[in-house]
């Protein structure tokens, strides 16, 4: 094999693992987005799928590119309202919790 083969060879790997999918919350590593919950306890958080090289970039540069793949929203479910805990009236203290069983 030629020399030029194998850079051409080394050069092709490395564009293909930069274009390689990633998640990316919040749409910029450096980000931040945590909505406060809906009523039913979930939250809504904003992604990006990007590739990986347009990731590493933001990291490096703190800006969001405008590169991707797809984006979308996941939805957590944080709080469970049937058991939410609410201060105890008259006291100012919270309840203590009692597991089942």
């Amino acid at each position: 094999m030629t020399k030029r083969k194998v850079l051409l060879g080394l050069f092709s790997l490395l564009v293909l693992v930069g274009l390689f999918p990633v998640s990316v919350t919040c749409g910029a590593p450096t980000a931040t987005c945590m909505p406060a919950p809906d009523p039913q306890g979930y939250v809504s958080v904003y992604y990006e799928v990007e590739p990986l090289v347009v990731a590493l970039l933001e990291t490096v540069l703190p800006v969001n590119l405008p590169l991707k793949y797809h984006s979308g929203h996941h939805r957590y479910q944080i709080i469970n309202p049937t058991n939410s805990v609410s201060p105890v009236e008259g006291t100012g203290a919270m309840p203590s919790l009692q597991w089942p069983g």
